[in-house]
């Protein structure tokens, strides 16, 4: 952690990437390989020890806390089977998680909108990175996807999203 206007930085946890601050932000969940596999991590911002979120076979990523704080959404990639990518969400207390999409494209940096109805990620599914977004439930129906962006480029970065805008 780094103060926002410049001072010494404190070291919270090693071997933590992609981190992600709660909505209320006491806790950090973060990816990582500690665990000997690619699984979430969730960590106090005063310190302390990491409490593991997901504990599965498949290589988690790119985590992201929902705006009421119950949920965070992620990507996964088994390496059992080629090009095999979903979009999860996992309830922040923990549990098993949802899945929200069966992807034979890889899927990155989901986010959720601003009222956490949608997730928007990007997703290589229109030939190259566009941002996409689906609706969010929990009932495991799985949901029609909306593309966002069209362009010919690489929209990957983590997009945000305020008042049915999207900036990415």
């Amino acid at each position: 952690l780094a103060p926002p206007l410049g001072g010494a930085p404190v070291k919270l946890v090693e071997d933590a990437y992609y981190p992600s601050w709660s909505p209320d932000g006491k806790q950090i969940v973060f990816q990582s390989a500690r665990g000997g596999q690619g699984d979430l991590w969730i960590i106090d911002a005063a310190g302390g020890t990491p409490r593991q979120l997901t504990n599965d076979p498949l290589y988690d990523y790119h985590p992201s806390w929902s705006p009421d704080g119950k949920w965070i959404v992620f990507g996964t990639q088994s390496f059992l089977r080629a090009a095999a990518f979903d979009l999860r969400a996992v309830p922040a207390s923990g549990g098993q998680p949802i899945v929200l999409t069966s992807e034979n494209f890889m899927v990155a940096r989901p986010v959720w909108s601003s009222d956490g109805t949608e997730i928007l990620f990007s997703s290589v599914r229109g030939g190259a990175f566009n941002i996409w977004k689906i609706p969010f439930s929990t009932t495991g129906t799985r949901p029609d996807f909306e593309r966002v962006t069209v362009g010919e480029g690489h929209d990957l970065a983590r997009p945000s999203s305020r008042a049915g805008t999207v900036a990415y």
